[in-house]
């Protein structure tokens, strides 16, 4: 049997990107900005920008399939509850646990095919979770 070196050198190296083996290290600070106590971080942002982008695409979605938006009323009206993470956390195993039957109970009670509600679930979900790993990998 032969001998195989180690690789000892990145595959990327940009410096605030590394590649190689066996990780993915990436050296951005979390905190967009510090200003006394309030931290602006990656993370918040991508929760913030997929959750705009989510209900966008979603509300398309719903309107084509004859859905009113009134069903997104309480978010729209208190987007504070959005990111409530001490109201239950934003978790995604929380969303498929939760979200689910939730979809299908609303639907349910607003008369609407389940499947078509959970379908753009599924979309709200694929849209977020881009930005949402974004922020998890500037995170660490």
């Amino acid at each position: 049997m032969g001998f195989i070196p180690a690789l000892t050198s990145y595959v990327i190296d940009w410096g605030w990107l590394r590649i190689g083996p066996p990780y993915i290290y990436i050296n951005i600070d979390p905190a967009i900005v510090r200003i006394g106590p309030f931290v602006l971080s990656w993370y918040g942002l991508m929760y913030a920008v997929a959750i705009i982008l989510g209900l966008r695409i979603v509300r398309g979605y719903t309107t084509r399939k004859g859905i009113t938006p009134d069903l997104f009323s309480h978010y729209l009206a208190q987007p504070q509850h959005i990111l409530a993470t001490w109201e239950g956390g934003m978790a995604f195993y929380g969303a498929i646990f939760l979200v689910i039957p939730t979809l299908i109970w609303r639907a349910r009670r607003e008369r609407i095919n389940p499947l078509v509600l959970l379908d753009a679930g599924v979309l709200f979900a694929a849209a977020g979770q881009i930005f949402g790993r974004i922020g998890n990998l500037i995170n660490g």
